[in-house]
């Protein structure tokens, strides 16, 4: 083999494992502890046989290793350490264990090599166990020896010199630049933001959707380019959803579609555990059918095991439920191969070649500071440049190894390393930039490995990692924490571009290119394994870190795995993978220092992990049960609890079970977790709150928290408690009893929290004290200035806290003030500068909203004013253009004395205004995920409009519950209106609204832009009603539901103007008796009548030549349908509870008809004859007691399901004895399913049926 530098390959340095035991040893020593004279002096022989094996070992990791039998030494040398290592470790265990469990040493003890104390006794029994790591210590010694005199002998001019200087690499170069590749960037946008088809050659039209790709080299700046791209304004503005899903070499159809699934969910969690790919594509064709979206898949690999059939059968069904988005959406692939983009049928593929000469050199330059290096040194920069064939990964690692290089013959040496320099081996290039690295930095890095490709690497996580198998240190510095220490390193290696930093909208995550992933694996030599193939190979002896996905874990029983220190179980997706933990496995455990097993689906943390003496690291998911009530990790330094899709926070189940708690968005830590006097870190997911209590001294918790205030009502055990993060709710404050209580919170020092909710019982706070008590507790609950949000609910207090007052909270977008029943006058808050969002909710004593409230800057910020039950409540000030000028709801409900409202700016797009405390009119109002331009009124609340407020609205919604009388000029700038909806309250007051908006020759106020009109519970006019539809020729929709009318009798309803109109529905209108004019519905596709007792005709098929969808449902005066000819449009029929048609002869040639349903029908006799129902599949024929017989030429062989249930007994009777010339028609029919009999027990599935066709 050829020479290697040992410390050059970061599986065999064993030095910093010697230095963490020395310095273990020499604490024990140098502590307060009166040890026994015997201990004392063995634990001095112990530091000098380490002392002795560290001075050997390093001096041979300075040498070269040659051949086989040195690795192999090197090997036995580390796994003796390693195993003395454990021994002192245990030994360590068992001093922790007696100081917790036996004398109760307080939780200022951080370190258990530090302040033993004097007073604990016991502990000679201990030096046997000493003895043992002493004897295991003679044994590396001798590995030590034996190495250093083989490395003497061949070895004796290739000592290197000592680690080099930690040095940071400077950083200036901004990881969101790009460098040379605008023209492309450029390009691409106009592809994924062109609405028209493209063809291209190799375009089968295999898919709807657009796919394009991007083409390219491994480290060419492909992914860099979809992110630009994926974040780039236009794209987030054109797009209703983007979607990225990294893919790699394995092909997961399961998997992969989950994730994309995840991403239309919005942020919300959703549970798919259960679905199979059937399913899966069905939940994804609903979630995107109605969207345009971006997927970009991020390198796309052909499989070689599979033909290209395969390889393209596979995508086609992946990408299958695509293919009814929206028109405009678009699929971007990045791929090394062609072949792939062939195989997706891509309309372009643009291939990506290196930067050219000049962005290369700029790209090289941003890495240097060359403004100390000399002409010569830059010179040769060039030359490198142009050898590294502009690859952007090459160039930036090249670059930042090379940066505070300052000697000529260090970049000659770059230079004129040809095997490094190639430009189609990058893993010698990046190897060059790790070779660089000092020791502790390639520990870290090599451990990376663990991480398959494409994985987001949560730093918080791989730096407890790294500070668990003792990678980390402080540097000698008091003020440095290992944390501190942990990020720079990560700091380190992303400056360096070890790793990269993406972003996607406002996530941000770190990932390794899959080159540099595969020299991570490389360079651990064995000692980090990534267990990826369902057939695991046979794992080395000298493995000691160990990755593998929950799929696989079952593998791992088979296995010796007592010299892991690390098991990391992934899972593929963030779904629950259901997969269970084998204890037998956790009982092999014997070593190990990382214990991640998050991929696992578990109720309850096994037994077997609360004996892991050496673990320092744990991380899970969220467990159904609570976590052990005594904790035994007297090691652990850091835990993690991740979110579990089956225990999510919206789901509550009742347990009768002794130990199990109400699982939901509540986290409970047991008491003994403060005697883990090593813990400094604990993670709960952000989806959970942590349960607080003031006996948890927890400092180093970083999560949501919700604390209640005990009976004795202090809030001290908050104060420490200041890494909390994201939301922290404190209820209960009643209980409170004075302000000096209440300060011990220091809310101002917790830094990281942006949500805070203070909660008073009100029920709790009516005593007359309450109200000055309140203030004072209120007043010193000051949160941190950078607060985000901020909710107050049932505060018994009249005033408003000084911190309210002042600008204190200069970043605050949200305030809820609710249920403060003795606030009478609000603070200032329209001077809150960012503030998006206020809701002022139920609060009694509150009479007015003046000048003091709006403050100077009269909210310059506000989109969102929800005012809700304010029985008292005035404006003070109306009359002010320069308030609310970005305001875009308003929500008003429950004031009876607001009859004046602000001027509103152009800006608004909602308004709610509700009257008399019909908060129930808000189930008619949709979501608030409001896109275009929105107006909700109740006709009583009509004088708050001005001409300008409806110039912009597109959609609105007037509710009337009073009688208007008012000048139709309010509406006559409605130039922008789409839809109108109108909801009679009282059906009696919408005669005055209809004839605000319609005079009495039909002229309306409304623009020839209206598409939509919706009259639902209205007292109507037929003849009126015509004059006004002649005037609204653009309706595309038009729906009439429960409408009266005083006229009779009724003319015929004229359609003659609607030659636009698509969709018709008509509901529960028993004055219409029949429709003029329905030769003009041309493009109509959809049309439904129901409840229509008095309409006797309806309009011939063929007039309709567009109709799609026909329903006629509870007209019984109708006494005929017919159509003349084919028709090629209609395919759904539905004819329910017409008991005045006897006959369905007149519907021949209805072609494409696809589902007929025919039911309740008490005089129907004869069917239509369905020779030209070619397309037919699905027959439903129900309770139609005379129908005797089916057509007479036969039912259509495309027949697939057929229904004949409650009809005439001679008919039913022959499918009961399965004979008969109707039986024979349908036993004819090939793979038709039948449903008969008198029972209507079938009709569940005769419904899903029917949405299945």
């Amino acid at each position: 083999m050829a020479a290697v530098s040992t410390a050059a390959v970061v599986g065999w340095v064993v030095s910093p494992i010697l230095r963490r035991m020395l310095s273990l040893v020499q604490s024990y020593i140098s502590s307060q502890y009166s040890w026994n004279s015997n201990l004392v002096s063995d634990l001095k022989n112990l530091q000098a046989t380490l002392t002795e094996i560290l001075l050997v070992v390093d001096a041979a990791e300075r040498q070269h290793v040659k051949d086989s039998n040195q690795v192999e030494l090197l090997r036995q040398m580390k796994e003796a350490i390693c195993e003395a290592e454990d021994m002192l470790d245990k030994f360590d265990y068992k001093l922790i264990r007696e100081k917790v469990e036996h004398q109760g040493v307080a939780r200022s003890i951080i370190s258990s090599s530090l302040s033993l104390g004097k007073r604990l006794i016991g502990l000679d029994k201990l030096r046997s166990e000493l003895h043992m790591v002493i004897k295991s210590m003679a044994r590396v010694k001798a590995c030590a020896e034996m190495f250093a005199r083989v490395m003497a002998a061949e070895n004796t001019n290739t000592i290197e010199p000592a680690d080099c200087v930690r040095t940071r690499a400077t950083g200036s170069f901004s990881h969101g630049a790009i460098v040379g590749r605008k023209e492309e960037v450029n390009e691409l946008l106009c592809w994924m933001l062109n609405q028209k088809n493209i063809t291209s050659s190799n375009n089968k039209g295999s898919f709807n959707t657009e796919v394009y790709s991007i083409v390219g080299d491994g480290g060419i700046g492909k992914t860099t380019i979809a992110q630009l791209i994926y974040n780039d304004k236009r794209i987030v503005d054109n797009f209703d959803i983007r979607m990225w899903v990294f893919v790699s070499h394995k092909f997961d159809k399961i998997n992969l579609i989950k994730e994309i699934i995840a991403y239309t969910a919005g942020g919300k969690n959703i549970e798919l555990t259960n679905f199979n790919f059937s399913m899966l594509q069905e939940e994804l064709q609903r979630r995107i059918s109605d969207k345009k979206f971006l997927l970009v898949l991020d390198d796309v690999w052909y499989d070689e095991n599979f033909g290209e059939h395969t390889n393209r059968g596979r995508w086609r069904e992946l990408i299958a439920p695509m293919e009814n988005a929206l028109t405009g959406s678009k699929i971007l692939v990045t791929t090394r191969m062609e072949l792939v983009a062939k195989m997706l049928d891509s309309r372009r593929s643009f291939f990506l070649h290196g930067l050219g000469q000049d962005a290369s050199w700029s790209l090289f330059r941003d890495c240097q500071d060359f403004s100390a290096i000399s002409s010569t040194v830059e010179s040769i920069g060039m030359q490198i440049v142009q050898k590294l064939n502009g690859s952007p990964l090459a160039i930036k690692v090249v670059g930042r190894h090379l940066n505070r290089k300052k000697k000529v013959a260090e970049w000659n040496e770059v230079l004129h390393s040809n095997n490094i320099l190639n430009p189609n081996d990058m893993l010698k290039i990046l190897r060059l930039s790790y070779e660089g690295l000092p020791v502790h930095l390639k520990h870290c890095f090599a451990y990376c490995g663990l991480f398959p490709k494409g994985y987001h690497i949560d730093p918080e996580k791989l730096i407890h990692m790294w500070i668990a198998q003792g990678f980390v240190d402080t540097e000698g510095s008091t003020n440095k924490s290992l944390q501190d220490s942990g990020r720079s390193y990560f700091d380190d290696l992303l400056a360096r571009s070890f790793f990269e930093m993406l972003r996607r909208g406002s996530q941000t995550f770190y990932v390794m290119h899959d080159i540099m992933n595969d020299l991570a694996l490389h360079v651990s030599q064995g000692e980090c394994l990534r267990a990826e193939c369902e057939s695991m190979e046979a794992m080395p002896l000298y493995t000691r870190h160990l990755s593998i996905s929950s799929e696989n874990l079952e593998n791992l029983v088979n296995y010796d795995l007592g010299m892991l220190r690390s098991l990391i179980v992934l899972r593929k997706s963030w779904f629950c993978s259901k997969v269970s933990l084998n204890h037998a496995i956790l009982g092999k455990l014997k070593s190990v220092r990382v214990l991640d097993i998050s991929g696992c689906c578990l109720e309850r943390l096994p037994d077997a992990v609360n004996r892991l003496i050496h673990l320092r690291y744990l991380g899970i998911q969220r467990t159904y049960h609570p976590l052990p009530r005594k904790m035994f990790m007297y090691h652990l330094q850091a835990l993690f609890v991740q979110y579990h899709s089956c225990y999510s926070p919206t789901d509550y189940h009742n347990s009768s079970m002794q130990n199990a708690k109400t699982v939901g968005g509540c986290f409970h830590l047991p008491e003994s977790i403060t005697k883990l006097i090593n813990l400094v870190h604990v993670d709960v997911e952000k989806a959970y709150v942590l349960m607080l209590s003031s006996t948890h001294k927890l400092p180093y918790v970083e999560c949501a928290g919700e604390f209640c205030v005990d009976e004795e009502g202090s809030l001290l055990g908050l104060k420490d408690l200041n890494k909390l993060r994201g939301q922290l709710t404190i209820m209960s404050l009643e209980k409170v009893r004075n302000k000096v209580e209440a300060s011990k919170a220091h809310l101002h020092l917790k830094e990281h929290i942006t949500k805070l909710e203070l909660q008073w019982e009100s029920s709790r706070a009516k005593c007359a004290n309450s109200t000055k008590q309140g203030f004072e507790v209120l007043d010193v609950l000051k949160p941190q200035p950078d607060l985000e949000e901020l909710t107050i609910s049932g505060y018994p207090g009249a005033r408003s806290p000084s911190w309210l007052e002042s600008g204190w909270l200069s970043r605050v977008q949200f305030v809820c003030l609710r249920d403060c029943n003795r606030w009478e006058v609000l603070p200032p808050l329209g001077d809150l500068l960012l503030l998006k969002t206020l809701e002022i909710r139920r609060m009694q004593g509150l009479k007015t909203l003046g000048q003091e409230f709006f403050g100077c800057a009269g909210f310059p910020s506000l989109e969102r004013f929800l005012l809700e039950r304010l029985p008292n409540l005035e404006w003070c000030l109306v009359d002010n253009y320069q308030l609310f000028r970005n305001l875009q709801h308003l929500s008003v409900a429950g004031c009876p004395k607001l009859r004046e409202y602000p001027t509103y700016p152009r800006t608004l797009e909602h308004i709610a205004i509700l009257d008399e405390e019909r908060i129930q009119i808000k189930s008619y109002i949709p979501s608030a995920t409001i896109h275009r331009f929105f107006c909700i009124l109740v006709s009583s609340f009509f004088h708050v409009l001005h001409a300008h407020h409806l110039e912009f609205v597109e959609d609105m919604e007037i509710y009337v519950n009073h009688e208007v009388c008012m000048s139709r000029t309010v509406f006559d700038n409605l130039k922008s209106l789409k839809k109108l909806k109108i909801y009679g309250i009282h059906r009696a007051n919408t005669c005055s609204v209809i004839a605000t908006l319609w005079d009495q020759n039909g002229l309306t106020v409304f623009p020839s832009s209206l598409r939509s009109l919706q009259l639902l519970h209205c007292y109507l006019q037929p003849s009126f009603l015509s004059k006004q539809l002649n005037n609204l020729s653009s309706l595309d929709t038009l729906c009439l539901m429960d409408c009266d009318t005083v006229e009779m009798p009724c003319p015929p309803v004229s359609l003659h103007h609607l030659r636009m109109l698509k969709q018709l529905n008509i509901y529960k209108c028993d004055w219409i008796t029949s429709f003029e004019g329905s030769e003009a519905l041309v493009s109509l596709e959809e049309m439904k009548v129901e409840q229509c007792y008095d309409l006797g005709y309806v309009p011939v098929v063929n007039n309709m030549p567009s109709i799609q969808k026909l329903h006629l449902i509870r007209c019984p005066q109708v006494m005929y349908l017919s159509n003349a000819g084919y028709h090629t449009a209609l395919k759904e029929l539905v004819i329910e509870s017409c008991d005045g048609l006897s006959s369905l002869k007149g519907l021949r040639g209805l072609v494409s008809l696809t589902k007929l349903k025919v039911t309740s029908c008490s005089d129907l006799v004869l069917l239509p004859d369905m020779d030209a129902y070619y397309s037919l599949g699905l027959l439903i024929i129900k309770r139609c007691p005379l129908l005797r017989s089916l057509p007479k030429t036969g039912l259509p062989v495309s027949l697939k399901a057929f229904f004949l249930i409650k009809c005439h007994p001679a008919l039913e009777e022959q499918f009961q004895q399965k004979e008969g010339a109707d039986w024979n028609k349908v036993a004819a029919l090939p793979g038709c399913m039948r449903y008969t009999g008198k029972s209507s027990v079938q009709w569940p599935r005769e419904w899903e049926i029917w949405k299945e066709f």
